[in-house]
């Protein structure tokens, strides 16, 4: 299986902060994106490959193939793994896929959000699906950025 090396929560995906920041920091090999409108589109993943490294693997996955693909992988690849949700977290911890902590980035105020910090807004629903999370054994906090302090789930899970 690969080896992931950190999951993220974070609705934009591949952007700056992942390819100028995290990329170096966690020395990965590659990036699965678990997403199934990504996935569907070429044109959305030719704008994220432009801003990834060409030493970088990128994959772009749904939920259910990257299930497929991560448990056939034995390449151990440091990886990380992006999901625009909790619920597609959840997900692939469901599938098998092992996931010992997940980095909850962006998530975008909508209807029915609350803010629980600075850029991460979460419905009831997240926060059953974060629960859910926590209870299979995956680690959560909100980091932005590698060099900044983790903040623990308890913000999260209110």
């Amino acid at each position: 299986m690969a080896d992931i090396v950190l999951c993220r929560i974070d609705e934009r995906l591949v952007h700056g902060q992942i390819t100028a920041q995290w990329i170096g920091y966690l020395g990965l090999d590659s990036i699965v994106v678990a997403d199934r409108d990504t996935a569907a589109s070429n044109f959305r993943q030719g704008l994220m490959d432009m801003a990834v490294p060409n030493s970088v693997e990128t994959h772009y996955w749904s939920p259910e193939e990257a299930i497929i693909r991560l448990k056939d992988d034995d390449s151990q690849k440091r990886t990380l793994l992006l999901v625009k949700s909790p619920a597609v977290l959840l997900q692939l911890l469901r599938g098998g896929i092992p996931i010992a902590e997940a980095d909850v980035g962006l998530m975008e105020k909508k209807d029915n959000t609350v803010q629980v910090d600075t850029q991460v807004f979460v419905s009831e629903d997240d926060r059953d699906a974060l629960r859910k999370i926590k209870e299979m054994g995956t680690v959560l906090y909100i980091q932005a950025l590698p060099y900044e302090e983790k903040k623990d789930d308890s913000i999260l899970l209110k």
